[in-house]
């Protein structure tokens, strides 16, 4: 009895102390549960309020569709990391009404989901860079700089385009050599206004005084609902054959490692012979090549000596690096020395790759200015798929004001260096630049397609020293705009077309204006020219491949359609062109799986011709 009495109160206090301890401790708990919660709270509201002011901040980053968030190079799909300004009327590459707001969210929080797509509303969404689709195995190593696509702009806020000329044609054979190799071309490598000016429209040669003619043309869309095509083609004056100015031509030639993939050099040489073949006695060639270092294969030559140009370009091998700076300006300097009458030229034949001393664009051509602005020309002349910089060849040709040609076969050598050897040697017209300016009473819209790289400020097409294009002996350019018309735009015309250049060896710039025709509303596209038919389609094929906004309702089998009745109607030379070029877009119709980027944003069904709309 006596332990019992003992044993119960102890047992009693031991029970009630086990309660206080686990009271004590769900009471601690909870109130650490609670602090911890606050804490986390708080700091997912911080985290939150970060990421909105994360997006805030990037409200503008974008310019553009997709293309341009590709940067570059595009060998990598980054991010743009510097801000935009709202799209203006000469803004390069924007996107008229197209803001893009960043939906990536800040670390540990979840990413939103896109809200439905809203017609004419603003649309939540992802950045377009995120959706880049590639078709097919990519070729590795192929560096191209995306310049955007041009924005839909009112003329009540800017009436007036302007544009340095552009002859070059790489574009188009880079992306054929793509595709027949059955290899969806990147976005990056297309560049609109050089697919339009590889093909040949058979324009009139003026005959007047000036160098250049200016000839216009106005057909309803067959792709933009209630707009027209504005074609402007530019056109220089034919000099005949026999009477071309004698040349003192330099090659400068990329001899490095390189050069011996797929036997790039191999072509190089064969090229090179197609245009020692064509050498008058009065000719004067040099050859110049480069790897680790620069050296004179060849001093300047006579061009009856045949045999000797040949045996030194049979000498060249591929070895070492590319020094494509110390190559250039050896090239230039012996440019240089040749005599004012003749055309002195430097012909370029590389991949692009530079990988040994200075290899960016500027820095080489600020080391060749000089020469430059003495009237040494450029034509940059690539070879090679993969481990090809199209970007420094194409930067490098633009900066010196020269042309760009991208040689994929023997055949397209013969097209450059036979064919057209007068246009590519003989420049009829230098700095060659075009301003477009709109009346307002007739224009409401308008969009200029390509030309991204070539955009000229209002006023600095005034000035003598502004430096854009050259226009060859008997070539042509070709510049399409979409333009949306006012009800009484018939009864007038749409507005002037103003051409400023310059002759070789003169620093005086000739004008010349031709006012623009008014619009037949009752014209069809289908009885439209030829040329113009032609010049649309291939733009069509462009913006398509690019991905453009303004394609997404074309298909493959319409551009087809629409090039039916072009391929019979039109000479024998334009039809093996329309042929080639129906081949390589039932191509890209079968290696194309990339669909419609912007259907989950906005429906087809609700897409507007007018404007973007505004991404949030």
């Amino acid at each position: 009895m006596e332990r019992r009495r003992i044993r119960g109160p102890i047992q009693t206090t031991i029970r009630l102390g086990i309660l206080a301890t686990v009271g004590l401790g769900l009471t601690l708990g909870l109130g650490l549960g609670l602090a911890l919660g606050g804490g986390c709270k708080a700091k997912d509201s911080e985290r939150k309020r970060g990421a909105t002011g994360s997006a805030d901040s990037k409200k503008d980053q974008m310019s553009a569709e997709a293309p341009k968030a590709e940067g570059a190079d595009d060998r990598v799909a980054s991010s743009p990391t510097t801000p935009r300004k709202r799209s203006r009327a000469r803004g390069r590459g924007a996107l008229s009404g197209l803001t893009l707001r960043s939906n990536r969210p800040a670390m540990g929080a979840t990413r939103p989901q896109p809200a439905p797509a809203r017609a004419g509303g603003r649309i939540r969404a992802r950045r377009f860079a995120d959706l880049r689709v590639v078709a097919g195995r990519k070729i590795p190593h192929m560096v191209f700089k995306h310049w955007g696509v041009n924005p839909t702009i009112d003329t009540e806020e800017a009436h007036v385009s302007t544009f340095g000329a552009d002859v070059d044609t790489a574009s188009y054979t880079l992306a054929r050599s793509y595709l027949r190799r059955n290899v969806m071309p990147p976005e990056a490598a297309i560049r609109v206004e050089e697919f339009i000016n590889a093909f040949d429209y058979r324009y009139k040669p003026p005959r007047g005084k000036h160098a250049v003619g200016v000839l216009l043309d106005v057909l309803p869309s067959p792709n933009r609902k209630g707009y027209h095509v504005l074609r402007i083609g530019i056109v220089g004056r034919t000099i005949a054959k026999g009477r071309r100015k004698p040349a003192h031509l330099v090659f400068v030639i990329d001899a490095s490692a390189t050069m011996a993939r797929q036997r790039r050099l191999r072509l190089v040489k064969r090229s090179l012979r197609l245009l020692v073949n064509q050498l008058k006695r009065t000719d004067r060639v040099a050859i110049v090549a480069f790897d680790t270092r620069a050296r004179v294969v060849l001093p300047p030559t006579a061009g009856h000596l045949k045999g000797k140009i040949l045996q030194a370009i049979s000498s060249l091998k591929a070895q070492g690096a590319a020094s494509a700076q110390p190559g250039l300006e050896l090239g230039f300097r012996l440019a240089a020395q040749g005599s004012r009458h003749h055309v002195r030229r430097v012909i370029l034949c590389s991949d692009g790759v530079a990988n040994n001393g200075v290899t960016s664009a500027s820095a080489v051509l600020k080391a060749v200015k000089k020469h430059v602005d003495r009237g040494v020309t450029l034509s940059a002349v690539g070879f090679g798929m993969g481990y090809y910089n199209d970007r420094l060849m194409e930067q490098l040709a633009r900066a010196a004001n020269g042309n760009y040609h991208y040689v994929d076969r023997l055949s397209q050598a013969k097209r450059i260096f036979v064919e057209r050897l007068t246009s590519t040697l003989q420049v009829v017209a230098r700095d060659v630049k075009l301003q477009v300016s709109f009346d307002k009473r007739a224009v409401s819209r308008y969009r200029l397609l390509g030309y991204e790289s070539r955009m000229i400020k209002g006023r600095a097409f005034r000035k003598r020293r502004t430096p854009a294009g050259e226009l060859g002996a008997g070539e042509s350019i070709t510049a399409l705009y979409e333009v949306k018309l006012k009800p009484l735009a018939a009864r007038r015309s749409l507005g002037k077309v103003r051409v400023r250049y310059k002759h070789p060896g003169s620093h005086t710039e000739q004008r010349l204006q031709a006012s623009m025709p008014r619009a037949n509303g009752r014209r069809s596209f289908a009885k439209g020219s030829t040329a113009t038919q032609l010049a649309v389609m291939v733009a069509a094929f462009a913006e398509k491949l690019r991905g453009s906004y303004w394609a997404r309702n074309l298909t493959y089998a319409r551009i087809l359609t629409g090039l039916k009745a072009i391929g019979t109607s039109g000479p024998m030379a334009t039809r093996a062109q329309v042929a080639a070029l129906r081949e390589l877009i039932g191509r890209a119709s079968r290696l194309d799986k990339r669909g419609d980027k912007f259907a989950q944003y906005l429906p087809l069904s609700h897409m507007t011709f007018d404007r973007v709309p505004v991404l949030r």
